[in-house]
C-alpha cells in the first residue's frame, strides 16, 4: 500500500510503473475482521493502531486498564480502534488504486508521445537534408544571377523559422514533467468538490464536500438497519413522504431526470400511444401547495437540536448525536431537496449551526439549557406548519421547570416533537417523560444508547413522515 501511495505522489518513474501490480482492495469488513483479530493477539499491531490514530500514552494507559476494570467500555474502545483504522487503510488503498490507474494512463500517453517525438525527429533528418541540397544550388545559382540568390535566401529563411517552430514543439511534446503537471490539474479540475476561481487557483466546495459526507453517514446508518430490518429503508421512507406530496405530473425539465416514476411513465406514454416511455411524457413528484384543506405539502421542514453539555462528552455521545443529525439532514434532501432542515447545539446558550460548522464544532461543554432549545425549535418552525422537531439530549436540564413551561407550548402548534434520551438513568427518564407529557400526545420520548442513535432517529423519521397527514393542518 505504501508503495502505491509513493506512486501517487510521483517518487517512482512511471516508466516502471507497469511492472507493478495494483494493491489488491479487499471489502471493508474483511479488513475490520482480521484487525480486530491482530488487535486481540499481537501487542506490535496495537502499537501501531494507538500510534496512527494519534493516542497519547496516558489515553493507552487508560485503555490498558479498563481492559480489566471495565471490560465492556474496552471492547467498544478498540471496536471503534479498529473500526477507524480499518476504514483509514482502506481509504489509502482506494486512493493508491486510483493513482495506479492514473499513472497506467500517463505511461500510455508518455509511450505515444515518443512515438510520435520520433516520427518529428526524422522528419528533421529529411528537412535538414533538403536544406543542405537547397543550400548547394543556391551557391551555384549565386554565381549567375544575383536575384535567384536574393529569393533562395528569403526561403532559407522561411524553412529555417519552420524548423525552429518544429523544434519547439518536439520540446513541449516530449516534456514529460508538463504533460503529468497538465493531466493532473484537468483530472482536479473535473472533480465535483473542487471550484476554480476568477484567478484560476482551486478551491475546496466546503459545501459539496460536507453533503458528501452526510450522504457517507446516510448509507452506513441505513445499512445498519437494513441489516436487521432488511434491504429497502429508503424506498419505505420515500413512499410515506410520497403521502404528502401534492401531486404526481409530467417531467418538465430534464434536471427532475433522478426522480421519475417509471412505472407511472409506462402507462402514461402508452396512453399518450407510445410503446415506451418518451419525454416529457415521464410522470415525477411535483411539491407545489395543495388547495387549502387538502392533504399534502411542498416540504417538511425539521428542526434538530443537540445538547452540547459538558456530560455530552462521555461515551462520545456528543459526535454520536452530530453524526445522526448529518445522515438526517442528507435523508430530508433526499427526499425532496426542497425541506428545510435546521441545526442547533445548545448547553447554556442555543447556537444556529450549517452543516459546516456543525462538522467543525468538536468540543460539549458547559450547561444544559434545555428550555431554550425547545423555544429554538418553535422559532424555527413556527411559519412551517405540519413539521419535525429532534431533541437529542443525555437528560438533566438545569431548570426542569422552564423546560416543561416550555414544552407545554407544543400542544397548539402542529410540529411532531421526538426527545431522544442518550445514555439514560431511572432519573432522567422520568424527568423527560415529565417533558414529554407536557408537549402533549402527538410528541414521543424516545430512551436509547448511544450507538443506537441514528438508526433510531432515521427510522423515526421515515415512521413520522408517514403520521404527517393525520395532523388536521395537512
Amino acid at each position: 500500500m505504501q508503495m502505491a501511495l509513493r506512486r501517487h505522489r510521483g517518487e517512482i518513474d512511471p516508466q516502471h510503473f507497469s511492472a507493478v501490480p495494483p494493491p489488491e482492495l479487499l471489502p471493508l469488513d474483511t479488513y475490520v475482521e482480521r484487525f480486530r483479530e491482530r488487535y486481540k493477539k499481537e501487542r506490535t499491531f496495537r502499537d501501531i493502531v494507538h500510534t496512527y490514530l494519534g493516542l497519547t500514552k496516558g489515553k493507552q494507559l487508560l485503555l490498558f486498564a479498563s481492559r480489566y476494570t471495565l471490560p465492556f467500555y474496552y471492547r467498544s474502545a478498540t471496536e471503534r480502534l479498529v473500526q477507524t483504522y480499518a476504514t483509514k487503510t482502506y481509504s489509502d488503498l482506494c486512493v493508491a488504486r486510483e493513482a495506479y490507474a492514473d499513472m497506467q494512463a500517463l505511461e500510455h500517453a508518455r509511450r505515444e508521445l515518443e512515438i510520435n517525438a520520433q516520427k518529428v525527429r526524422e522528419g528533421l533528418v529529411l528537412a535538414d537534408e533538403v536544406h543542405s541540397s537547397f543550400t548547394t544550388a543556391a551557391q551555384a545559382k549565386a554565381e549567375a544571377q544575383h536575384a535567384a540568390l536574393a529569393a533562395h535566401t528569403k526561403q532559407e529563411e522561411d524553412l529555417e523559422a519552420k524548423l525552429t517552430v518544429s523544434r519547439t514543439e518536439i520540446v513541449q511534446q516530449t516534456d514529460a514533467e508538463q504533460i503529468v503537471r497538465s493531466a493532473l490539474t484537468a483530472h482536479l479540475k473535473r472533480s465535483p468538490y473542487l471550484t476554480v476561481d476568477s484567478a484560476g487557483a482551486l478551491t475546496f466546495d466546503e459545501r459539496k464536500l460536507v453533503q458528501r459526507l452526510e450522504s457517507l453517514f446516510l448509507t452506513e446508518i441505513v445499512d445498519g438497519i437494513e441489516q436487521e430490518e432488511g434491504r429497502g429503508f429508503l424506498t419505505r421512507a420515500r413512499q410515506r413522504f410520497e403521502h404528502v406530496l401534492s401531486h404526481w405530473g409530467e417531467m418538465e425539465d430534464l434536471s427532475e431526470i433522478a426522480e421519475v416514476d417509471w412505472i407511472e411513465s409506462i402507462i402514461l406514454s402508452r396512453i399518450r400511444g407510445y410503446r415506451v416511455p418518451v419525454f416529457p411524457h415521464f410522470v415525477v413528484a411535483k411539491y407545489e401547495e395543495r388547495p387549502k384543506n387538502a392533504l399534502g405539502k411542498k416540504s417538511v421542514d425539521t428542526a434538530l437540536a443537540i445538547d452540547s453539555s459538558g456530560s455530552m462528552d462521555d461515551n462520545y455521545r456528543f459526535e454520536v448525536a452530530k453524526k445522526a443529525a448529518m445522515a438526517t439532514t442528507a435523508l430530508l434532501r433526499q427526499l425532496n431537496p426542497k425541506n428545510a432542515t435546521y441545526v442547533s447545539h445548545f448547553n447554556n446558550e442555543v447556537y444556529d449551526l450549517s452543516s459546516p460548522e456543525l462538522l467543525r464544532q468538536t468540543n460539549a461543554g458547559g450547561g444544559t439549557r434545555t428550555e431554550k432549545a425547545l423555544e429554538w425549535m418553535i422559532e424555527r418552525l413556527k411559519d412551517s406548519g405540519p413539521s419535525l422537531a429532534y431533541l437529542i439530549t443525555d437528560g438533566d436540564p438545569n431548570d426542569v421547570t422552564a423546560t416543561i413551561a416550555a414544552a407545554g407550548k407544543f400542544k397548539e402548534r402542529p410540529i411532531l416533537l421526538r426527545i431522544f434520551l442518550v445514555d439514560g438513568n431511572a432519573r432522567t427518564e422520568e424527568i423527560i417523560r415529565e417533558i414529554g407529557r407536557a408537549a402533549g400526545p402527538r410528541t414521543k420520548v424516545i430512551p436509547v444508547r448511544y450507538d443506537a442513535l441514528g438508526k433510531d432517529v432515521l427510522r423515526d423519521v421515515s415512521t413520522s413522515i408517514g403520521q404527517m397527514a393525520e395532523i388536521a393542518y395537512f
